[in-house]
Protein backbone atom coordinates (compact mmCIF):
# COMPACT_ATOMS: atom_id res chain seq x y z
CA UNK A 1 0.00 0.00 0.00
CA UNK A 2 1.18 3.47 -0.80
CA UNK A 3 -0.14 6.69 0.38
CA UNK A 4 0.03 9.76 -2.24
CA UNK A 5 -1.72 13.02 -2.13
CA UNK A 6 -2.96 14.11 -5.50
CA UNK A 7 -3.47 17.58 -6.86
CA UNK A 8 -7.30 19.01 -6.58
CA UNK A 9 -6.36 22.46 -7.64
CA UNK A 10 -8.44 22.68 -10.97
CA UNK A 11 -11.76 22.71 -8.70
CA UNK A 12 -11.32 26.11 -8.26
CA UNK A 13 -11.44 26.26 -4.69
CA UNK A 14 -8.80 29.50 -3.42
CA UNK A 15 -6.33 29.04 -1.01
CA UNK A 16 -4.42 26.09 -2.78
CA UNK A 17 -2.70 24.37 -3.64
CA UNK A 18 -4.92 22.00 -2.50
CA UNK A 19 -5.04 17.84 -2.38
CA UNK A 20 -6.64 14.81 -1.77
CA UNK A 21 -4.68 11.84 -0.33
CA UNK A 22 -5.22 8.12 -1.77
CA UNK A 23 -3.98 5.09 -0.67
CA UNK A 24 -3.10 2.13 -3.07
CA UNK A 25 -3.33 -1.61 -2.55
CA UNK A 26 -2.37 -4.07 -4.89
CA UNK A 27 -1.89 -6.94 -5.66
CA UNK A 28 1.86 -8.74 -4.81
CA UNK A 29 1.50 -10.93 -7.80
CA UNK A 30 -1.79 -9.77 -10.30
CA UNK A 31 -0.71 -7.38 -12.62
CA UNK A 32 -2.27 -5.86 -14.28
CA UNK A 33 -4.97 -5.20 -12.34
CA UNK A 34 -8.30 -6.29 -13.66
CA UNK A 35 -9.85 -2.93 -12.66
CA UNK A 36 -9.15 -0.27 -10.49
CA UNK A 37 -11.66 0.20 -7.41
CA UNK A 38 -12.02 3.25 -6.07
CA UNK A 39 -13.30 3.92 -2.47
CA UNK A 40 -15.18 6.26 -1.15
CA UNK A 41 -16.36 6.78 2.56
CA UNK A 42 -19.09 8.35 4.19
CA UNK A 43 -19.18 11.15 6.56
CA UNK A 44 -16.22 12.38 8.15
CA UNK A 45 -14.68 8.77 7.78
CA UNK A 46 -11.06 8.36 6.50
CA UNK A 47 -9.67 5.79 3.42
CA UNK A 48 -8.60 3.69 5.90
CA UNK A 49 -12.75 2.69 6.99
CA UNK A 50 -12.27 0.45 3.56
CA UNK A 51 -8.49 -1.20 4.81
CA UNK A 52 -9.68 -1.99 8.67
CA UNK A 53 -6.90 -4.40 9.66
CA UNK A 54 -7.95 -5.59 13.67
CA UNK A 55 -6.90 -8.53 15.53
CA UNK A 56 -8.08 -11.45 15.75
CA UNK A 57 -10.18 -10.66 12.90
CA UNK A 58 -8.12 -11.69 9.81
CA UNK A 59 -10.03 -11.16 6.29
CA UNK A 60 -11.82 -8.04 7.62
CA UNK A 61 -10.32 -5.77 4.85
CA UNK A 62 -12.63 -5.06 2.23
CA UNK A 63 -9.75 -3.69 0.32
CA UNK A 64 -7.68 -6.69 0.90
CA UNK A 65 -10.73 -8.99 -0.05
CA UNK A 66 -10.72 -7.33 -4.12
CA UNK A 67 -7.13 -7.36 -4.34
CA UNK A 68 -7.03 -10.96 -3.78
CA UNK A 69 -9.34 -11.39 -6.94
CA UNK A 70 -7.43 -9.00 -8.86
CA UNK A 71 -8.33 -5.67 -8.59
CA UNK A 72 -6.24 -2.66 -7.86
CA UNK A 73 -7.99 -0.87 -4.78
CA UNK A 74 -7.74 3.20 -4.45
CA UNK A 75 -8.96 4.36 -1.20
CA UNK A 76 -9.63 7.96 -0.88
CA UNK A 77 -9.97 10.64 1.61
CA UNK A 78 -12.09 13.99 0.45
CA UNK A 79 -11.26 16.95 0.81
CA UNK A 80 -11.87 18.23 4.20
CA UNK A 81 -11.34 15.19 5.35
CA UNK A 82 -8.13 12.70 6.62
CA UNK A 83 -5.03 13.97 5.39
CA UNK A 84 -6.56 15.73 2.16
CA UNK A 85 -6.75 19.47 2.02
CA UNK A 86 -8.52 21.28 4.29
CA UNK A 87 -10.18 24.38 2.86
CA UNK A 88 -12.55 26.42 4.13
CA UNK A 89 -15.66 23.70 4.89
CA UNK A 90 -18.18 26.33 3.84
CA UNK A 91 -17.08 26.17 -0.02
CA UNK A 92 -16.68 22.33 -0.45
CA UNK A 93 -20.16 21.74 -2.42
CA UNK A 94 -21.46 18.27 -3.87
CA UNK A 95 -20.20 20.02 -7.44
CA UNK A 96 -16.69 21.21 -5.68
CA UNK A 97 -16.14 17.64 -3.69
CA UNK A 98 -17.39 15.61 -7.28
CA UNK A 99 -14.80 17.58 -9.36
CA UNK A 100 -11.99 16.91 -7.26
CA UNK A 101 -12.83 13.45 -6.59
CA UNK A 102 -12.77 12.77 -10.34
CA UNK A 103 -9.17 14.56 -10.66
CA UNK A 104 -8.27 12.24 -8.14
CA UNK A 105 -9.19 9.24 -10.29
CA UNK A 106 -7.94 11.16 -13.40
CA UNK A 107 -4.26 11.39 -11.87
CA UNK A 108 -4.23 8.03 -10.32
CA UNK A 109 -5.27 6.43 -13.95
CA UNK A 110 -2.55 8.57 -15.59
CA UNK A 111 0.01 7.40 -12.71
CA UNK A 112 -1.34 3.89 -13.20
CA UNK A 113 -0.71 4.25 -17.31
CA UNK A 114 2.67 5.74 -16.99
CA UNK A 115 3.74 3.39 -14.47
CA UNK A 116 4.62 5.92 -11.87
CA UNK A 117 1.74 4.66 -9.26
CA UNK A 118 3.62 1.72 -8.07
CA UNK A 119 6.96 1.68 -7.30
CA UNK A 120 8.72 -1.62 -9.74
CA UNK A 121 5.22 -2.02 -11.58
CA UNK A 122 4.85 -1.86 -15.31
CA UNK A 123 3.10 0.85 -16.72
CA UNK A 124 -0.93 -0.72 -17.79
CA UNK A 125 -1.22 1.13 -21.18
CA UNK A 126 -4.68 0.03 -21.96
CA UNK A 127 -7.52 2.10 -19.66
CA UNK A 128 -8.49 -1.11 -16.89
CA UNK A 129 -12.48 -1.15 -16.05
CA UNK A 130 -12.91 1.93 -13.19
CA UNK A 131 -15.73 1.38 -10.40
CA UNK A 132 -16.46 4.21 -8.20
CA UNK A 133 -17.64 2.75 -4.18
CA UNK A 134 -19.10 5.22 -2.30
CA UNK A 135 -20.37 4.69 1.51
CA UNK A 136 -23.43 6.73 2.60
CA UNK A 137 -22.17 10.32 2.08
CA UNK A 138 -19.41 9.00 -0.10
CA UNK A 139 -22.29 7.60 -2.30
CA UNK A 140 -23.72 10.54 -2.25
CA UNK A 141 -20.67 12.31 -3.91
CA UNK A 142 -19.77 9.32 -6.13
CA UNK A 143 -23.32 9.57 -7.88
CA UNK A 144 -22.47 13.52 -8.43
CA UNK A 145 -19.29 13.02 -9.44
CA UNK A 146 -20.75 10.28 -11.81
CA UNK A 147 -23.43 12.55 -12.99
CA UNK A 148 -21.37 15.73 -13.81
CA UNK A 149 -18.25 13.74 -14.84
CA UNK A 150 -18.67 10.64 -15.65
CA UNK A 151 -15.39 9.47 -13.71
CA UNK A 152 -16.39 5.45 -13.81
CA UNK A 153 -17.22 2.94 -16.06
CA UNK A 154 -19.73 1.52 -13.32
CA UNK A 155 -20.63 2.84 -9.46
CA UNK A 156 -21.25 1.03 -6.40
CA UNK A 157 -23.91 2.99 -3.73
CA UNK A 158 -23.33 1.99 -0.76
CA UNK A 159 -25.76 3.03 2.26
CA UNK A 160 -27.00 5.78 0.55
CA UNK A 161 -30.35 6.22 -1.30
CA UNK A 162 -30.68 8.68 -4.64
CA UNK A 163 -34.47 8.30 -4.44
CA UNK A 164 -35.19 8.97 -0.92
CA UNK A 165 -32.46 11.35 0.05
CA UNK A 166 -33.76 14.73 0.36
CA UNK A 167 -30.49 16.82 -0.65
CA UNK A 168 -30.55 21.10 0.49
Amino acid sequence: AAHRPHPADEVGLPGGPHETSVTVIASESAWPPKAVLFCFPGGCYGRRYFDLQLDGHPGYSEAEHHVERGWLVVACDHLGVGDSSLPDPMLLSFEVCAAANDAAVRTVLAKLRDGTLAPGRAPVPERPFVVGAGQSMGGCRTIVAQGLHRTFDAIAILGFSAIHTVLP
